[in-house]
């Protein structure tokens, strides 16, 4: 099984129709541009090998799945019917910022749209090459927005990650609503220990998430290091490292090339509900500031000069360490 990010086309903004063909990449599209609106679906699929590509009937929905208003039942066929190349509009000319987007098709007609790289929303790409009519991509070169695409509870009902924008309300565990500070994206290796984390519907309904519709990719998808809140019987409220609980119920590693999270910093240290369950915001310490690019850093540090010596911006509650987290709920020890 697999798991990618797709755009439905009916959340884009185009100036041209590259996807109107169920065949083949049109080269008068190129020159044309076009506006993501919102996040991606995290789409599980079922294959044979490990490469999405054109012609492969072997190529399945493993869930039911809705792409352009239409619900499709497991066992579906998708492809990968044809690909472009696009930056954004003003962006780096040596192909650093180039990524490849696949049109991706279900039963014969082009929905939706993968990509081997972070599209961020409201950005303008521009089309810039016709790639492949024929196009063939390991699932695990292609992106996943780990993270992104998580809902975080606010005043109005839950959000896409990576649809708050700074001065907008979250909702906290112990401090009501809160404005956010600073929102910040980071791109990292996601292979072997780094690989992110899902915590599927068990894990979460052991956690306290009510039960309702399943995230994106099926679970809350979230770094190794970020912490979440667990209330010990014996011991009290805890944060516990996310991959302290791999192979605690359906708690499990998503590895894949790049992974992309989202960060949101508040004026204090809180605990936000992301997809039901309460985990920390970005706190920004030593180690999580190491993981920013210098830009982001400087942005951080501008609003909260004082961080590392702030009570605002210390640990909620004490953090357990993974190796006597894991040793109490029976789990084999892992690697960092």
């Amino acid at each position: 099984m697999a798991v990618i990010a797709v755009w439905d086309l009916q959340d884009i903004s185009f100036t041209g129709t590259p996807f109107q063909s169920n065949a083949t990449a049109d080269l008068s599209d190129v020159g044309t541009s076009f506006v993501i609106n919102t996040g991606p679906q995290h789409l599980e699929i079922t294959d044979d090998e490990g490469m999405f590509e054109d012609g492969d009937s072997s190529q399945d929905f493993t869930t039911s799945s809705m792409l352009g208003g239409t619900t499709f039942a497991a066992g579906t066929e998708v492809e990968n019917e044809y690909s472009y190349i696009v930056r954004p509009v003003g962006g780096a000319t040596d192909g650093t910022e180039d990524v490849t987007i696949y049109a991706f098709e279900v039963s014969g007609d082009v929905l939706g749209m993968a990509s081997d790289g972070y599209l961020t929303p409201g950005v303008t790409y521009e089309i810039i090459a016709r790639d492949s009519s024929d196009p063939q991509v390991a699932y695990a070169d292609m992106f996943v927005c780990f993270g992104a695409g998580m809902r975080i509870q606010t005043p109005d009902g839950a959000r896409r990650v990576e649809t708050l924008r700074m001065g907008e309300a979250v909702t906290t565990r112990d401090h009501g609503t809160l404005p956010i500070l600073w929102c910040g994206v980071s791109t990292v290796p996601g292979q072997g220990s780094q690989a992110a984390i899902c915590f599927g519907p068990q894990a979460r309904l052991a956690l306290g998430a009510s039960i309702g519709p399943d995230p994106p990719g099926g679970g809350l998808i979230t770094s190794p290091h970020h912490r979440m809140f667990w209330k010990d019987v014996d011991l009290g409220p805890r944060l516990v490292p996310a991959k302290a609980f791999v192979g605690w119920k359906d708690v499990r590693r998503l590895p894949c090339v790049r992974q992309t999270y989202v960060h949101l910093l508040l004026e204090r240290h809180v605990l936000l509900r992301a997809e039901g369950l309460w985990c920390e915001s970005f706190n920004p310490g030593p180690q999580a500031l190491r993981q920013l690019s210098p830009d982001q850093r400087a942005d951080v540090m501008a609003l909260c000069p004082r961080a590392h010596s702030s009570r605002a911006f210390r640990d909620l509650f004490p953090v357990e360490r993974v190796g006597p987290f894991r040793r109490r709920l029976g789990l084999a020890p892992i690697r960092a």
